[in-house]
């Protein structure tokens, strides 16, 4: 059941990035599945890989094109970074040995972060708005007795020469790091060998050149009934490096009026995703609506996420809400990273 998680997981962050366009004549998922041999599903996906390496070529020329001397340099250092990671992180045991998958598998695994790195690639901006981000990337796999374990984290690192990223860079090790504790003796189930896997994830955003959103994804399985999926973010003011909150977006007093567009959501969601009636109740809801971790910013709109067991059970999954910008553009500072977004 896990890698349906793990598998939900991807989902979520391909959703979240923007979607790549379409092309012409290249096997889908749904083509690849329907193939009834190993060596057919391989070919399957070689097309596939094949169009994505075109890709990503061709949104690698294009951002660099933009770019000065120094920041193209910064570009490509990153992305040899990533090619040098990027099998690595593909052939760990989080994919492999744990999970119990195979070539195939990694095969699959190679062409999503193809896909992502891509349109990750095609979100920066481009110019002198170029953000110096680069990404980072740990796997690690063991054993002790009674446990196998496997560990993975890809997570970016703010690098624009002579600004102060040290609060954001520290949040997002922190997290990386969190997936890496190892398991001990003591942690093992009496006559039998568990499988345990932390991976760690991300999207980036970007509602304007200058306000960039990590969203960071979790995914633990620790060998007991399901894995647990979630997600936190960070919205980060690229040319001063300092973390942005809803404070910073939104006029004094504006959780009053967020408040009831958020419960009057939640409650359609339920009727489809059965949650928790009271954790719409005003203190409740106001108290989560007030983490940081839970906003994301968009070209479009700012979403609120709401992880698994947060406000309602596991088998209803996470909830997120949508307030496009012209919806609450009266809760909106006009001296604040969005102001662009009701001018």
């Amino acid at each position: 059941m896990w890698v349906n998680m793990r598998q939900a997981v991807i989902m979520a962050l391909a959703l979240a990035a923007t979607a790549a366009p379409a092309q012409a004549q290249v096997p889908s998922a749904a083509d690849c599945a329907k193939a009834t041999t190993v060596a057919a599903k391989t070919a399957c996906v070689q097309a596939r890989q094949s169009a994505a390496d075109k890709d990503i070529a061709a949104a690698y020329d294009q951002l660099s094109q933009t770019l000065s001397a120094p920041a193209r340099n910064h570009l490509r250092n990153d992305q040899e970074s990533w090619r040098a990671a990027h099998n690595r992180v593909c052939a760990t045991e989080t994919v492999d040995t744990v999970t119990g998958a195979g070539a195939l598998d990694r095969q699959e695994c190679v062409l999503s972060r193809t896909r992502r790195r891509t349109e990750w690639l095609r979100v920066l901006p481009t110019g002198d708005s170029y953000p110096y981000i680069a990404e980072h990337a740990r796997t690690e796999s063991g054993s002790v007795p009674g446990i196998r374990y496997a560990f993975s984290a890809v997570y970016p690192r703010f690098e624009r020469p002579g600004i102060d990223y040290k609060e954001a860079n520290t949040r997002l090790t922190q997290a990386a790091d969190a997936m890496f504790e190892k398991p001990d003796r003591s942690d093992a189930a009496p006559g039998r060998t568990q499988r345990w896997s932390r991976e760690f994830d991300y999207t980036l955003l970007f509602a304007t050149p200058r306000l960039a959103t990590i969203i960071g994804a979790r995914n633990v399985y620790l060998g007991g009934a399901h894995p647990v999926g979630y997600l936190t973010t960070i919205m980060v003011d690229v040319p001063t490096g300092r973390l942005i909150a809803p404070t910073d977006i939104f006029v004094r007093g504006f959780e009053s009026k967020i408040l009831p567009l958020v419960q009057a959501d939640l409650r359609r969601q339920f009727r489809e995703q059965p949650g928790f009636d009271e954790a719409l109740q005003p203190a409740k809801l106001l108290k989560l609506l007030l983490e940081d971790r839970r906003w994301i910013a968009r070209a479009d709109r700012i979403d609120i996420e709401f992880n698994t067991y947060e406000v309602g059970p596991y088998v209803s999954g996470p909830y997120s809400v949508s307030l496009p910008y012209e919806r609450i553009a009266s809760l909106i500072r006009r001296d604040g990273p969005l102001a662009d977004k009701v001018r």
